[in-house]
């Protein structure tokens, strides 16, 4: 994820499924919360500089407005020093989503499990019993790579709202055959959702098929751009082709 898409949803630019991807991510992933963090304080360095635009100013203010104390403080910084980020005086006002989602778990797992002064028996459960695994729920979506961003319009796909993975069926141009390819699927503001490097081709009924499984949460409504390369190993790739799809939730 890059610093402008970042700087997009700080400002408060995504939509709404966009804004539930970024998040979605930040909890899992702790270095792209960090790089959130740098973010914004280069978004109070831009604008103690007035090197926002007049929506992005606006779009500043309305977001972290309340931070009077922070924005002085970045002006007399920049203004001392003329170089610099204002990263010794950082007010949040959030707390950080990885810290919020592990307070809520262990609220979740105090809530979970009260305390019981009369225990009720229990059945004994053997050792070597295993825990029932569910079965993954598989929605697969056939696409037809395009050989330019330009070519053809886009591709709706329905994914049912009870599938856990969405096993994307690419066809390829049968002189596209490689040893290597990479599947990358981004959102309308640049976001990557999904990147898999481990993708391999198949003969299907005599069309040549790139799979790629990945969780069906990460498509949610909206439009998105998949692109393919390929190559004689992962380290050198080259552009195969692009798809638009226009991604909607069966019930």
């Amino acid at each position: 994820m890059n610093e402008a898409a970042l700087r997009a949803y700080l400002l408060g630019k995504l939509t709404e499924s966009e804004v539930e991807l970024v998040e979605n991510r930040l909890i899992e992933d702790q270095d792209l919360f960090s790089q959130l963090q740098v973010a914004e304080d280069d978004l109070f360095d831009a604008y103690a500089r007035g090197e926002l635009d007049s929506d992005e100013s606006r779009r500043f203010l309305d977001r972290f407005g309340g931070d009077a104390g922070r924005h002085q403080f970045a002006k007399a910084f920049i203004k001392r020093t003329g170089t610099g980020r204002v990263l010794p005086f950082r007010i949040r006002t959030w707390m950080p989503l990885a810290m919020a989602a592990s307070v809520l778990l262990v609220v979740g797992g105090i809530y979970l499990t009260p305390r019981s002064t009369n225990p009720a028996p229990t059945e004994s459960i053997p050792s070597n019993a295993a825990p029932a695994a569910s079965a993954p729920i598989i929605t697969r979506v056939p696409l037809a790579l395009g050989t330019s961003r330009a070519a053809g319009g886009s591709t709706r796909v329905a994914i049912d709202a009870k599938s856990t993975q969405a096993d994307l069926a690419i066809r390829l141009n049968p002189a596209d055959r490689y040893a290597a390819y990479g599947v990358e699927i981004r959102s309308q503001a640049g976001l990557i959702i999904w990147g898999d490097v481990t993708a391999r081709s198949v003969s299907e009924d005599g069309d040549l098929i790139l799979h790629t499984m990945m969780p069906a949460d990460r498509l949610t409504p909206g439009t998105y751009e998949v692109s393919v390369r390929g190559g004689a190993t992962a380290a050198s790739l080259d552009d195969l082709g692009f798809i638009t799809i226009e991604v909607s939730r069966t019930p």
